[in-house]
This record gives structure tokens, C-alpha cells and sequence, in this order.
């Protein structure tokens, strides 16, 4: 039996849903690691190991089935996880991949069906100025690059050269740049302007 087809209005709340889940995922991610780099920062020192190695696996460390999957040093933590550390900068990267593959994979499809068009009908400057900001994470090691992040033309975010470091402020700012009314109206209504898929 096939799926109905879903509304307009049921596909636009899917999309304010998946941004409002993903954007709480990403401050609560972070928040944690904050959390963290307090509780190591405020370690008493060990004497006798003044840079021990901290492990992250699963289970209890003492038991053989446990598996270690990842070691730091002590004295490397702090740099991974401070606000322009590896920890944050990699959180806010997987932010921008899941919900450009959400959009793309599942919403515009959808929105693209509910108006009876094309999905490559449907286009969006937000979500394509996501897509190049995705491309230079995936293929270009996370560095924003002239061709891609830094021809964005609403989410100008980076300058080429310069990690792609996504804070709270440009999950945010994305939030407030879609265009709800256009999405609604859908495809014929913005055609007066040329936009990015």
C-alpha cells in the first residue's frame, strides 16, 4: 500500500522539527564537553604520573571484556576540547553533514512531492550554501575553501583557508535564514530569483 502523500504543512514541521532536535543535540554535545574539560581541568595532580593516559572504551577498564577504543594524554585535553579544540570543531562538522543529508535524503523530497514537483524544483540558498560548507568537511578535510564554503551566499560563515569551526551562533543564524513563507509557498513562488539547491 503506498504512503499517503504528506502535506505541505506536515513536511515543514518534519523540517522545523529535525532543525530544533539536531540544534538541541548539538548544545547539549557541547555543553558536555565543556562539562568535561572542567572535570579534567580540576583533577588534583598525580605526583608520581603528572601525564597520565585517560582511555575512553566501553564498560568498567577492569574487566577483560571492555574494549578501549581511544587514549589521550592528560596534558592533551585541554587543547581538544576548548571551544576552538578538535572535540567542538567535530561536533559542529557532524552537524552540518546530518542535517544537510536530512534535508537533501528525506525533507526536500518530500516538500518537493507535497507540491508536486521535481525535488531539484525545490530550491533553497540556505540549504545550498549548506551543501558547500558539507563539501569542504567531507572533501576538503574540514578547511573552508574559495570554491565551495566560501562562495556561500547567505551563511557566510568562513573564509577560505580557515577550519570550519560551527558554533552554536551559526547553527543559530541557519535557523533564522530559512525561509519559511518561500518553503510554504513553494516552487513557483521563488522563481524570481535564482537560488542554490
Amino acid at each position: 500500500m503506498d504512503k499517503p502523500t504528506p502535506t505541505v504543512d506536515q513536511v515543514i514541521r518534519d523540517l522545523e522539527r529535525l532543525l530544533a532536535m539536531a540544534a538541541g543535540t548539538h548544545a547539549i554535545a557541547t555543553d558536555g564537553v565543556r562539562l568535561e574539560l572542567k572535570h579534567f581541568t580540576e583533577l588534583p595532580p598525580d605526583l608520581e604520573n603528572p601525564n597520565p593516559m585517560v582511555y575512553f572504551g566501553t564498560g568498567d577498564p577492569n574487566d577483560p571484556k571492555h574494549y578501549k577504543y581511544a587514549a589521550w594524554t592528560l596534558s592533551n585535553i585541554p587543547s581538544m576540547l576548548s571551544e576552538d579544540g578538535f572535540v567542538i570543531r567535530q561536533l559542529g562538522q557532524q552537524w552540518a553533514v546530518f542535517v544537510f543529508d536530512e534535508w537533501e535524503s528525506w525533507v526536500r523530497p518530500r516538500l518537493a512531492h507535497a507540491h508536486g514537483c521535481k525535488p531539484n524544483d525545490i530550491m533553497v540558498e540556505v540549504f545550498g550554501d549548506l551543501r558547500l560548507i558539507r563539501h569542504d568537511i567531507v572533501h576538503n578535510g574540514g578547511t573552508a575553501s574559495a570554491k565551495s564554503s566560501g562562495s556561500c551566499r547567505v551563511l557566510r560563515w568562513f573564509d577560505a583557508g580557515h577550519p570550519i569551526a560551527i558554533t552554536g551562533e551559526h547553527v543559530a543564524d541557519l535557523h533564522s535564514k530559512v525561509p519559511w513563507r518561500e518553503l510554504a509557498a513553494g516552487p513557483a513562488a521563488g522563481r524570481a530569483s535564482p537560488a542554490s539547491p
